[in-house]
């Protein structure tokens, strides 16, 4: 299913920060279940880790640590509750040593309070904007709301940036639900999901792979629920999975819909689309048997699991 689907894949060319993100997060959930099965001081380093490069490569995976190694730690059932706190610890140690320096590099060499990057202001006042929250390009973002550059170092050009996004926002506070819903629908591909076909293109994305993006990830969408579905039914641990889509959600709402941004959970769909369907597939070889023996039942649902 990763081979062939592109949305997981199709902006590794472009030296963005998605293939980091998508290899990060993966890395991260990984080490999360591992905590979780088989809790050790090198399993929750690991994955604070991962957790921590994951938010050097993009600014809002850093809720990983909250969302995920840390609760990772804490259901963590097989050991003493002081350990798990422990575990918990040195997850977030190890996150924020990775994490720190940049900052604290940051910190000192711009004008302005900097911590991961100084995108935050470009992308706040493209997506506040009237072209972005009203007509078609509701949820969008568009560049041509920056206006003449002010001329600072980058920080203070973000600063001028973000004082003009907020109140923008202040001037439409009636709209900014609907604007939010816009961008997450965008993001998830239910909200004029076509238009992102052109949009790509802007990007370098060539616009056949973009639109075959889309007849994959449906189907895949549909699996991937199932997944979930069959998770909680057998009494599986699935809330992991559903990490990286709860932050990717709220990064959206927070900013523009893009389903480049959706890429840090592609990889729960794949997995959870392919549970699903191991799921499916036992369940056709236990109908079509006339009379299964119960070790090639268990071995079935053992490799499904």
């Amino acid at each position: 299913i990763a081979a062939v689907y592109p949305y997981l894949w199709v902006n590794d060319g472009l030296i963005m920060s998605e293939t980091l993100a998508a290899l990060l997060v993966s890395l991260a959930l990984l080490y999360g279940y591992r905590l979780i099965r088989k809790p050790s001081l090198g399993a929750a380093a690991l994955l604070g880790a991962s957790c921590g490069l994951a938010g050097l490569a993009r600014a809002e995976l850093l809720a990983l640590v909250p969302l995920l190694a840390v609760p990772a730690a804490l259901t963590a059932r097989a050991i003493p509750g002081a350990r798990r706190v422990r575990l918990a610890a040195v997850a977030v140690l190890v996150s924020a040593a990775l994490v720190v320096p940049w900052v604290a590099f940051n910190v000192a060499r711009f004008d302005e309070a900097t911590y991961i990057s100084t995108n935050d202001g470009i992308a706040l006042i493209g997506s506040n904007c009237r072209s972005v929250y009203f007509g078609a390009g509701t949820g969008l973002t568009d560049l041509k709301c920056l206006g003449p550059n002010p001329r600072g170092d980058q920080s203070v050009d973000s600063k001028l940036y973000r004082e003009r996004a907020f109140e923008f926002i202040g001037d439409h506070k009636g709209r900014t639900t609907v604007v939010a819903l816009a961008r997450i629908g965008r993001t998830w591909s239910v909200f004029r999901p076509w238009d992102m076909v052109d949009y790509n293109v802007g990007e370098g994305r060539e616009r056949w792979l973009t639109a075959t993006g889309l007849f994959f990830y449906y189907p895949l969408l549909a699996l991937a629920i199932g997944g979930v579905v069959v998770l909680w039914r057998r009494r599986a641990t699935w809330w992991p999975l559903l990490i990286p889509p709860l932050i990717v959600t709220l990064s959206s709402a927070a900013t523009y819909g893009q389903t480049r941004f959706r890429v840090p959970a592609e990889p729960c769909l794949v997995v959870l689309a392919a549970i699903a369907a191991t799921a499916l597939y036992a369940r056709w070889r236990a109908g079509g048997a006339s009379s299964p023996e119960p070790e090639s039942s268990t071995m079935v649902a053992s490799s499904s699991s």
